[in-house]
């Protein structure tokens, strides 16, 4: 009697298992499709993108529009010996970021993972070979 009963717990955990397997597997399913497809409104084709800026003489001179770049969700980053911060009193302060060294200047990049980085290639010493993973260059803002 024992050994029947035992068996039929076995086969009621087994189908309570293979029930909750399937449930999750169709969730995820339906999650991952309605995911796929473009929203009503438009948000995924029509989205921002995150912009970094390297902020350089270059730069700064040729004309930075600070309340465009608020909108953008931009950062602001201000390499050594760079002089160019004082048009940027409206700009917030947690969204510039000022470094030492060139290279503390390339880990931001790479650490902040936006999807443009706006650089001067004429002022600044040339890109690391891996900045295309994390970023895209671009040498005038979007």
């Amino acid at each position: 009697m024992s050994s029947r009963r035992s068996r039929n717990r076995l086969s009621g955990l087994l189908a309570a298992g293979a029930l909750m397997a399937l449930v999750i597997g169709v969730s995820y399913a339906w999650k991952k499709s309605r995911d796929s497809l473009p929203s009503s409104r438009g948000e995924k084709s029509e989205r921002c993108s995150s912009v970094c800026i390297v902020l350089t003489k270059d730069i700064y001179e040729s004309g930075v529009d600070w309340d465009r770049l608020l909108n953008l969700s931009a950062v602001v980053i201000v390499p050594p010996g760079s002089t160019a911060e004082s048009g940027s009193a409206n700009f917030p302060g947690h969204q510039i970021i000022k470094c030492s060294t060139e290279e503390g200047v390339w880990s931001v990049v790479r650490h902040l993972r936006k999807d443009i980085v706006v650089v001067s290639p004429g002022q600044l010493e040339s890109l690391p070979e891996d900045i295309h993973r994390f970023s895209k260059p671009l040498t005038k803002v979007p």
